[in-house]
């Protein structure tokens, strides 16, 4: 299940930079209806129910394209942490002014987030 997968990525992902072309995917997890399946997906904050890395292994694994920085004209999503959900971070801005300038982007809380993969809270 989903949850068993996080509780073990949680216990094997520490902190510090992730390289998401190291992630291992779990083939079980892809999911093509998903709306994140082939869309590069952003992550920022300390999430509270698993580790970064956690998330974008998960990303990962559905289809998705995670990436670790500031949003670019290819990001489609912009995943906040609930508890910085409400800062105005420089993610965020870069985010916003993209989305001014007509870029399909949507920046999302971490509880989106957690529905769109089928987190339950």
């Amino acid at each position: 299940s989903l949850d068993e997968f996080v509780k073990q990525n949680n216990a094997t992902h520490k902190g510090g930079r992730i390289n998401v072309n190291l992630l291992e995917v779990d083939e079980n997890l892809r999911d093509e209806t998903s709306p994140l399946f082939g869309k590069e997906v952003i992550i920022t904050g300390a999430l509270s129910k698993m580790t970064k890395s956690t998330a974008y292994t998960i990303v990962k694994s559905i289809g998705g394209i995670p990436k670790d920085g500031v949003p670019s004209k290819k990001t489609r999503f912009l995943v906040i942490a609930d508890k910085e959900y409400e800062d105005e971070t420089r993610k965020k801005k870069k985010a916003r002014e993209k989305i001014e300038n007509g870029q399909d982007l949507e920046i999302l809380s971490e509880s989106v987030f957690y529905d769109m993969i089928g987190v339950e809270d």
